[in-house]
């Protein structure tokens, strides 16, 4: 951890702590430093004593031999002793540390926490409500598509719907006589012939359609073609009716 809890009250009233001297405080902060940076629930290994000291900037005057440096010397000993730590081939261990970090939350960690669960509750619902937009958005696709698909079947109705059977068939009737008049034969009707002619009656009168197949019987496509009412009705044969017919307005 980069940081670690420090109990200000019991530092200043606890008599093992009041009983240190202030070299032996020092050099216990430090290994309360020590012990959070390593993460090891209070332990620190391969310290020793020296290390300590000098880490702790306890100054050793070489012309006095009362100095920080020789007061802190044998400070894991009154440690041990006040059961403050336990010293054992160079790990020290600070007695009930981890506990008392993890015991006893700050109020900056429970703020932190309620934040934190603040913010996964807030993303749940987040995720909650894309999902449920998901879902709305193809929802409202498929609505649209099926509405597409039924416009598209309404109007197909509505081709077939504005030309009754009878006025299909009378068609039917003419183009068959018709062909039979002008080749000797009955002709046979397909699937595309019935489309092509559902598709002309959809856009063109009676008399449009009868005028079609007479100028498609006559002409030279008829004979090198082949005769239906697919061809009759094909963009091809309705550019030739069309320019023929232009041609003789300008006769």
């Amino acid at each position: 951890m980069k940081w670690f809890k420090f109990f200000g009250q019991d530092w200043l009233t606890d008599l093992k702590v009041i009983k240190m001297s202030v070299e032996d405080r020092l050099c216990f902060i430090t290994l309360l430093c020590l012990a959070s940076a390593n993460d090891k629930n209070g332990c620190i290994e391969n310290c020793t004593e020296e290390s300590v000291i000098k880490l702790t900037n306890l100054y050793n005057d070489p012309y006095e031999s009362d100095n920080e440096y020789t007061r802190a010397l044998g400070v894991f000993k009154r440690l041990c002793d006040n059961k403050m730590i336990t010293h054992d081939n160079g790990k020290v261990c600070i007695i009930a540390f981890h506990r008392r970090q993890t015991s006893v939350s700050s109020s900056y960690e429970r703020v932190k926490r309620w934040r934190e669960k603040h913010r996964q509750n807030k993303d749940k619902v987040q995720n909650l409500t894309d999902n449920n937009d998901n879902v709305i958005n193809s929802y409202h696709d498929t609505v649209r598509l099926d509405k597409t698909r039924i416009e598209k079947n309404t109007a197909k109705e509505n081709i077939v719907d504005k030309n009754p059977p009878s006025l299909f068939k009378e068609i039917i009737e003419y183009y068959s006589s018709s062909v039979f008049k002008a080749k000797g034969f009955k002709p046979k009707i397909n699937a595309a012939d019935g489309k092509a002619l559902k598709t002309a009656l959809a856009a063109k009168t009676k008399k449009d359609i009868e005028e079609r197949i007479d100028f498609y019987l006559q002409s030279e496509k008829a004979d090198r073609v082949g005769i239906s009412l697919a061809s009759i009705f094909s963009t091809h044969s309705e550019n030739m009716y069309l320019q023929k017919s232009q041609n003789q307005k300008f006769l």
